[in-house]
């Protein structure tokens, strides 16, 4: 068992071997963690991932943790900081997130993407007015037939 000052050392050990795009399975098995180990290589496949530049992102959790999905830096052998988590969920870099590190994290992970809401909001209102112009209509034609 690895003691709480070895375990950063093996897990930076580990991002070594993980190419842009890649995950666990590029990981040499003598360094996987013990769960690893006994997994299929079809599974888990997003676990300690490495973000490609041209490529689709991991949903954002509430913890940006390796062992959940694809969390590492595309060039850098680090996690993804806060604020690289809320621009991948198109928060403008503007929008603060308080609290201890894990609470904003947890933040940027429960939060509805700003893009995302405003899409919803529009289509929204866009329903809201076209039934509120159907109605309108269907009363107008109404009332002629009234007179």
């Amino acid at each position: 068992m690895l003691t709480k000052r070895e375990r950063p050392l093996v897990s930076l050990e580990r991002l070594k071997y993980i190419p842009q795009g890649g995950s666990w399975r590029d990981i040499p098995f003598d360094l996987l963690p013990a769960g690893l180990k006994r997994a299929r290589r079809s599974d888990h496949t997003k676990r300690y991932g490495r973000l490609h530049p041209d490529g689709l992102c991991s949903t954002i959790l509430t913890k940006c943790d390796p062992h959940w999905g694809s969390f590492f830096h595309p060039t850098q052998d680090r996690g993804l900081s806060v604020r690289e988590a809320a621009r991948i969920q198109s928060f403008p870099d503007r929008f603060m997130f308080m609290g201890r590190l894990t609470e904003q994290y947890e933040q940027v992970g429960n939060a509805v993407p700003p893009l995302l809401a405003r899409a919803i909001g529009k289509e929204i209102r866009y329903q809201i007015l076209n039934e509120m112009t159907t109605q309108a209509n269907r009363y107008g034609a109404l009332e002629k037939y009234l007179k």
